[in-house]
């Protein structure tokens, strides 16, 4: 590893992980351009998805912090907070129960571009039928998901466990056209992923202090360089999510992933 390669994985990691083009696609690419077959080691994982669970929580402190505090100021059951709570939590159950039982079989899948590429196509797809879809909520809409929205959106949430399949991609595609206003469809998506990665990195600590893995032959200089272009980037794909929402043009990705998924089958078929 390098500085380079670190600020390159830094770089996709952030900006793939929040724009509609799926961080594990993008990745997996970046593998098979090193000429990488094994994944990248645990703490590169962990350091690169950390970057992205900071910006999440940068970018959205204020909403984040104005509703813990309203929270907890308030009668919680009965609260519009509680409610929030609960169907982000709603929403992370099926990614959780799948990532826990599907995850070895899904591993293998990343070393397959030609997965990856048709995952790329129905992520088009789904960009574009879900925005298709919200036309019909021109004007009107919800501010946030009720609880069965909330399932569903989950449901998109684990179908992105699959490399090439967009994770907010899906859900933010699923919550509009559930009737969802764009802006909070795209809050919700990412509040939802925030346990989902925190617990996932938690694991992966645990997972490294018992391998004794955390005194790494990576220098702490790389990791930290990884750690730091994930954030910025993050942050910069936070950012251009919300303009390209409210630009309404946020399935325009589509027109991206199309050609390069095509371009990939062909390139691994010749």
């Amino acid at each position: 590893m390098n500085y380079i390669y670190q600020i390159i994985l830094g770089a996709f990691q952030g900006l793939t992980e929040f724009l509609p083009v799926s961080s594990s696609g993008h990745l997996a690419l970046i593998q098979k351009i090193f000429n990488s077959e094994a994944k990248e080691s645990l703490l590169i994982e962990v350091t690169a998805h950390f970057g992205s669970l900071l910006a999440i929580f940068v970018y959205y402190r204020k909403q984040i912090l104005k509703t813990i505090k309203t929270y907890l100021a308030t009668n919680k059951k009965s609260s519009l907070e509680w409610h929030k709570i609960s169907t982000l939590f709603v929403s992370t159950l099926p990614t959780g129960i799948a990532g826990l039982f599907l995850i070895d079989s899904i591993l293998p899948l990343f070393s397959n571009i030609n997965i990856v590429a048709i995952c790329f196509l129905i992520t088009s797809a789904l960009l574009i039928f879900g925005f298709k879809t919200s036309e019909r909520y021109a004007g009107g809409g919800s501010d946030w998901p009720n609880h069965k929205q909330a399932l569903i959106i989950g449901f998109a949430q684990a179908f992105a466990l699959l490399p090439g399949i967009s994770r907010s991609g899906s859900t933010i595609s699923t919550g509009v056209a559930l009737g969802v206003k764009p802006k909070p469809a795209a809050f919700f998506s990412f509040c939802s992923v925030a346990p989902l990665i925190g617990a996932a990195t938690l694991l992966n600590v645990v997972r490294l202090i018992k391998s004794n893995s955390l005194a790494s032959s990576i220098a702490f200089g790389e990791l930290f360089t990884l750690l730091v272009t994930s954030f910025l980037f993050g942050w910069l794909g936070l950012t251009l999510v919300i303009k390209f929402l409210e630009s309404d043009k946020f399935k325009y990705f589509a027109f991206y992933l199309i050609p390069l998924a095509l371009t990939l089958l062909i390139w691994e078929n010749m």
